[in-house]
């Protein structure tokens, strides 16, 4: 529900209609500020505004001394007055939009153009709501630590929620208005289904069990894939704890033998440059196979950093909890790392997008070069099962991101949250088969990636050494002859080219 010009308010307007309208608590607005005698006070014994009352009329002063209040101060009066969460939530809104807005149009226009008419004209919204992108975290703690409706839980989810909807510019309206988006917190499934003919139930009641069941699929795909990847990581730690030898040898080999092809190269071109040149010059451009090397020795040091739990010492972990909590953490993951759901994703900064884009591309092909995404725990008394360290791990590191608290983040059910705004039934049908639709996407793309997720050809090079180790020990002794040979035919080159450019 946009706002047209004659539904759109200001602050200080809907401060004095809610003040108005509450005929049970009329009372001496100074009283709301810090420096009256006797202040009215909320729940933890501080004055519902921390400003003076000199300061609070400014707030009802359309001109440049105008005062804004801040998201946070509002609150405390909404509060006071006993408003649901949508409601303060559109007061905090249009408290940050006003200060924005103020200081958007003297940068645009280089003068004050602070008026109520400005607030009030549609086009200049449009042209810069956009734009307007106030803080879902914050709103969030400043909800959770002050909102005391025992009978409203705050969560993230529902907050984001409340607030994406608004932000079509509906909470420029009418503060009472805001009723009308969201109509009956009280308003149940069962209510709205109440006076449906048998068929519709049915069919809502048949859609919402095909979206159960694929969100328990799909959490059941993240947990596989998880737990194959860590399948496939212990049988890379078993391999390099058994041939970590030979595959040190093997790669210092590979390496100088990229080493001398690059030197070779690089006199054929530039015969004048001295051999400690050349040198100077391959090292400088062996970047790709010093990464594979210090990968090599990474993974060879994780191999070698074993604790053996096989005397059935230590703590007990119960199987199902832990199952529970790693798939707890995987759709919040999940959830916060796609672009279609992560919050507030399309109004981030580049630098930000590209940060969640890698953190999503990790968490859908670990493809990360980051080594704490790759934390390992060599403790881990589970040791088929996914590691929750390193989980959490990539979780904390996007709440970082996205100025979530992760103690307090949920997902929420976004089909409650509809249910609770009083969307139509035709409505929620339509969201309950885009979602599974969506989610069967997600699961056809797993379906795609999981053999690159899961690192299986690696897994299977090292299941097949495990198993005849005497083979394979054969086989790296002939590479390893092989790349030896390959050394010194190189080395001859490089000798023979050299005689060839002093002879000349």
């Amino acid at each position: 529900m946009k706002p047209t010009n004659t539904e759109i308010t200001t602050l200080s307007e809907d401060i004095l209609q809610i003040a108005q309208k509450a005929s049970n608590k009329k009372v001496d607005m100074a009283r709301f500020c810090i420096d009256h005698e006797d202040p009215v006070r909320l729940h933890d014994n501080l004055a519902i505004f921390n400003i003076s009352q000199d300061e609070f009329l400014m707030v009802f002063n359309m001109n440049a001394n105008h005062y804004f209040l801040s998201p946070g101060q509002i609150l405390r009066f909404g509060i006071y007055f006993g408003l649901d969460l949508p409601r303060c939530i559109a007061l905090m809104l249009k408290s940050e939009w006003e200060s924005y807005f103020s200081v958007t149009l003297k940068s645009s226009f280089s003068a004050d153009y602070w008026t109520v008419s400005a607030l009030r004209d549609l086009d200049t919204i449009d042209r810069y709501i956009p734009d307007f992108k106030p803080d879902i975290g914050k709103y969030f703690e400043m909800l959770r630590d002050n909102h005391t409706d025992s009978n409203e839980r705050i969560t993230y989810s529902k907050v984001d929620f409340i607030i994406s909807d608004l932000l079509d510019g509906s909470f420029l309206n009418k503060n009472e208005q805001i009723d009308k988006i969201f109509p009956d917190k009280n308003i149940s499934e069962t209510i709205l289904l109440a006076e449906m003919p048998v068929s519709v139930r049915e069919e809502y009641y048949r859609l919402k069990e095909i979206w159960n069941l694929k969100m328990a699929d799909l959490e059941d795909m993240l947990y596989l894939l998880e737990q194959k990847k860590l399948i496939s990581q212990n049988l890379e730690n078993d391999y390099f704890r058994t041939f970590y030898k030979s595959e040190i040898e093997k790669s210092k080999l590979e390496y100088r033998i990229e080493k001398y092809k690059m030197i070779l190269l690089t006199m054929l071109d530039s015969p004048e440059l001295t051999y400690r040149e050349l040198t100077d010059i391959a090292e400088d451009k062996l970047v790709k196979a010093r990464k594979e090397k210090n990968e090599l020795m990474g993974k060879i040091f994780k191999s070698r950093n074993y604790i053996d739990f096989s005397s059935g010492e230590g703590p007990t972990i119960s199987k199902n909890a832990y199952l529970k909590d790693v798939k707890t953490l995987l759709k919040k993951i999940q959830f916060l790392t796609h672009p279609d759901t992560c919050p507030n994703y399309r109004n981030f900064s580049p630098e930000n997008k590209a940060k969640i884009n890698k953190l999503f591309a990790y968490v859908q092909a670990m493809k990360s070069s980051d080594e704490e995404l790759y934390s390992y725990s060599p403790s881990m008394l589970l040791y088929h099962m996914p590691d929750y360290d390193q989980l959490l791990s990539v979780y904390m590191k996007v709440c970082k991101i996205l100025n979530i608290d992760p103690e307090h983040f949920e997902i929420g059910n976004r089909l409650e949250l509809l249910i609770m705004k009083g969307t139509p039934l035709d409505e929620l049908m339509e969201f309950l088969k885009f979602e599974t639709e969506r989610i069967e996407l997600q699961l056809s793309h797993l379906e795609l990636i999981q053999s690159d997720y899961t690192n299986e050809i690696k897994a299977r090079y090292y299941r097949d050494a495990l198993d005849d180790q005497v083979s394979h020990a054969e086989k790296l002794r002939k590479e390893i002859a092989e790349l030896r040979s390959q050394l010194q035919n190189y080395k001859e080159a490089i000798k023979k080219e050299f005689n060839k450019i002093r002879n000349e």
